[in-house]
């Protein structure tokens, strides 16, 4: 990628100095805990975006999913072939790719202090919420492993002294209901009081699992039910603070759960390979009569199809999991704050506790076939404890140091089903099997594959950081952290399918591998250990200009692939970076422009591969050597009048492989049964949009009811990859011309959001009126993809949210 743009927008930024502006308001300070203490956003040496509680409220950031409209190099992952309630976040091109128990998250989530390890109930709700933060870049010393990204801190608001709080209703189209209420309780002033808050909400489909007609004679009844309805989503949240006047001690105890159900994802069929699955989709279709060029010619953006037979007639033993599609997701947390003053030190404990179960069915194949139906579930417990001990040095010195203590039990289960009652009795009537394939035709339409886990996770470690004031402008900053890694994964996996070197039916693992060689059952351990570190230089250059520069190093753990035999195993991923950025107040304050150019080097990144393991469907993990990236994030706020605020954001990236190498087989041509060194390196890293960009404005009115704040914003992404798919020299002319068609639907393409809100806050200083939209031109835009077009014949992408709208009253009190 040119970095001419980047000079562009520089340029842009420059060239406000020649701007004159009359005298007005100026922005306000803004104070984060980047570093595990309060600092003004303006004198961090971190690149972060820090948004308070209004600015959420007027970015329409109602989840955690919502913030990557507001932050630069931010992206969102919802669902895919798991449940609609996971989300997968990224950070300059970092990223987790799956929700198992024995992978981790590149971006670390804390909500207040506490870390939540697994995506499953990772989209939070995001009200009364005092202030959300997103670190870009690896933040290893103070937030631990598996930030090799970045970490999202998030701040709830504490109780008071005050009574007070609100109730929120909503309604819009789709038929969306929302109910949200707050109000915190002082028990003894400010000594002791307490803050509950709760929100209900739901709406209808934003589509139908349709019937479909083709004009060959195929025919089905569309499932009765639409799809993507939130059937239910609440959210609770309790805090009790306890803050003795005659003690310099305060103690925090927090409590949350959630509950969310929907009738699945809307999916989109984007292309058909007859050839896949080792010939079955393509045999499959014609048997039925079913013609994906009609098809794929009549469907329309967000259709979804789901057989409405699928267990009703179906031979084999019907399975309720796989009868519809849908997700849950239930979670729940504890914790315990306590900051004491001993003496000149400040002491913190943050002791945590969360569960979260989640599941769902998903429709693989995208079209109105019983081909391949996947129902995964997840559950997770974990306990975390950490340590902190600060203080500071004649002024000069600021130190911090703690350790940090994790442990999780999890288990990862999942049904893969293929075929049902139309391929069944059709196959079974013509007794035809595809000629590559050893597919027993008694088994068609049976679950076919279970994949079961247990995952033992335990992490320790300890870091210290540091910074030294060597002038009044000049301070440097070092910190170091220690991590020791415990994994252990115990698999159970069944298939009824003999796969080789396999001697008991029903099992997947090789006797070789089994723990006492006959039992359906692998135990696998390892131990990792890593360092994470932070240096940097900053300089107050004047009042209105702070420079700093810095490089770091994190890692992400290594752990194990339960879905996949033969690629059981990967290692740490290690990140390092160097950063130089600014951050300036111009205009008296009026104009605020801060910067960060990176250069960042990954080896070991761990990504994502779907395959086809014998007649099984496999997602596993693995390490994909080196890449590098570079890039520039610039952050703009303008006060060009009384009363307008403008917000800007702009991030440029260029990630590729610097070096990706891996031995593939040769299937076809003059090196069939040829093992060949395939280099990727130079292609295009996942995760990692070239450019994103937003720009938001509000403008606040004095009215005779009261003040009306006007906000309008525009959300732009790049096209995003998600999976790697390379076109083999070696192999045959048929084989390349698939795997270049396979290529197009590694990618969601760009898009364009545009959202709004008006909000009238009335003089009486309790009510409150707004009406919003969110994706106001409607755009047709997708959000994931699940590409089995080589391994099983289709290829989806899963399909984003469609343009809503509505209103909303509240009562303050």
């Amino acid at each position: 990628m040119s970095f001419k743009r980047t000079l562009a927008y520089s340029a842009i930024s420059a060239a406000l100095a020649g701007i004159a502006l009359p005298s007005m308001a100026q922005i306000e300070e803004i104070v984060v805990t980047a570093r595990k203490a309060e600092e003004s956003l303006q004198s961090t040496p971190v690149a972060v975006t820090a948004l308070n509680e209004q600015m959420l409220v007027e970015a329409q950031v109602t989840q955690l999913s919502d913030l990557q409209r507001t932050a630069p190099s931010l992206s969102v992952m919802s669902g895919g072939t798991g449940s609609s309630a996971l989300i997968f976040l990224a950070i300059r091109g970092n990223a987790q790719v799956s929700p198992s128990g024995g992978t981790d998250p590149a971006v670390a989530t804390y909500v207040d202090g506490v870390y939540l390890a697994r995506p499953t109930g990772g989209n939070v709700d995001m009200f009364d919420v005092a202030q959300a933060e997103v670190l870009r870049g690896p933040q290893g010393t103070l937030f631990g492993r598996n930030t090799t990204g970045g970490a999202l801190n998030i701040k709830t608001n504490d109780p008071t002294g005050i009574f007070e709080g609100y109730l929120k209703g909503e309604v819009g189209n789709y038929d969306h209901k929302k109910v949200e209420a707050v109000v915190n309780i002082p028990l003894m002033g400010e000594e002791l009081a307490t803050r509950f808050a709760v929100r209900y909400n739901d709406h209808e489909g934003y589509g139908d699992y349709k019937g479909y007609t083709d004009p060959n004679g195929f025919f089905f009844d569309g499932l009765n039910q639409p799809a993507m309805e939130v059937d239910k989503n609440i959210y609770a949240r309790g805090k009790m603070l306890w803050a003795p006047s005659d003690m310099p001690f305060t103690a925090t105890l927090g409590v949350d759960w959630s509950d969310y159900e929907d009738t699945g994802q809307r999916t989109e069929l984007m292309a058909f390979n007859p050839a896949g699955a080792g010939g079955f989709a393509g045999l499959i279709a014609n048997t039925v009569g079913f013609n994906p060029d009609n098809f794929l010619a009549q469907q329309n953006f967000g259709d979804s199809y789901w057989n409405a037979d699928n267990n009703s007639r179906d031979p084999h033993a019907p399975d309720p999991r796989l009868a519809k599609p849908g997700s849950t997701n239930e979670g729940k947390g504890i914790y315990l704050d306590i900051d004491a003053q001993l003496g000149d030190l400040d002491f913190k404990s943050i002791t945590a506790y969360r569960e979260a179960t989640s599941s769902g069915t998903v429709d693989l194949d995208g079209t109105p076939l019983e081909l391949l139906t996947f129902y995964s579930e997840w559950d997770q417990d974990q306990w975390s404890q950490e340590f902190q001990l600060s203080g500071s040095v004649n002024d000069d010195l600021d130190w911090i140091t703690g350790v940090y203590y994790f442990t999780e039990d999890s288990g990862d289960f999942s049904i893969n089903r293929f075929g049902g009652k139309d391929m069944d009795a059709a196959l079974k009537a013509i007794g035809q099997l595809p000629p590559n394939s050893n597919f027993p035709l008694a088994l068609i339409g049976a679950d076919i594959s279970s994949n079961d886990a247990v995952h033992e996770n335990t992490s320790y470690g300890a870091f210290a950081q540091a910074n030294y004031s060597f002038t009044e402008k000049l301070r440097g900053t070092i910190g170091f952290r220690y991590t020791f890694d415990d994994r252990k994964t115990v698999i159970f996996s069944e298939d009824p399918i003999v796969q080789p070197g396999v001697t008991v039916p029903g099992c997947k693992i090789a006797p070789a591998d089994r723990d006492d060689g006959v039992t359906c059952k692998r135990t696998q351990d390892a131990e990792f250990e890593y360092p994470a570190w932070v240096v940097s230089l900053d300089y107050q250059a004047t009042d209105d200009l702070f420079l700093y520069a810095k490089t770091s190093g994190a890692s992400m753990a290594g752990g194990w692939n339960f879905r996949s035999s033969s690629n059981p195993f990967f290692t740490p991923e290690q990140v390092k970076d160097v950063e130089v950025g600014f951050k300036s107040d111009l205009f008296d304050g009026m104009v605020r422009v801060n910067g960060a150019f990176f250069y960042l080097k990954a080896n070991d990144q761990q990504r994502l591969i779907n395959i086809a393991e014998g007649t099984t469907p496999v997602q596993f993990i693995r390490n994909a050597g080196k890449s590098q990236g570079q890039g520039a994030e610039f952050e703009v706020t303008w006060l060009p009048w009384e009363g307008m605020t403008i917000n800007a954001s702009l991030s440029l990236l260029d990630m590729e492989y610097e070096k990706y190498e891996s031995d593939e087989l040769i299937t076809s041509g003059p090196n069939a049964g040829q093992i060949v060194r395939l280099d990727r390196s130079g292609e295009n890293a996942p995760h990692a949009p070239e450019t994103t960009f937003s720009i938001g404005a509000t403008q606040t009115l004095d009215t005779a009811l009261g003040q009306l704040d006007l906000h309008v914003d525009y959300y732009r992404v790049d096209e995003t990859w998600f999976q790697d798919s390379t076109v083999i020299p070696e192999e045959g002319a048929a084989v390349q011309a698939i795997q270049r068609e396979e290529q197009k639907w590694n990618s969601i393409p760009e898009y364009d959001l545009i959202n709004a809100q008006a909000t009238l806050y009335l003089n009486d200083g309790h009510w409150e009126v707004a009406v919003w939209g969110k994706n106001l031109a409607d755009e047709e835009y997708y959000s994931s993809i699940g590409n089995f077009w080589n391994a099983f014949g289709t290829a989806l992408r899963y399909v984003g949210e469609p343009r809503t709208y509505g209103a909303s009253v509240r009562y303050n009190f």
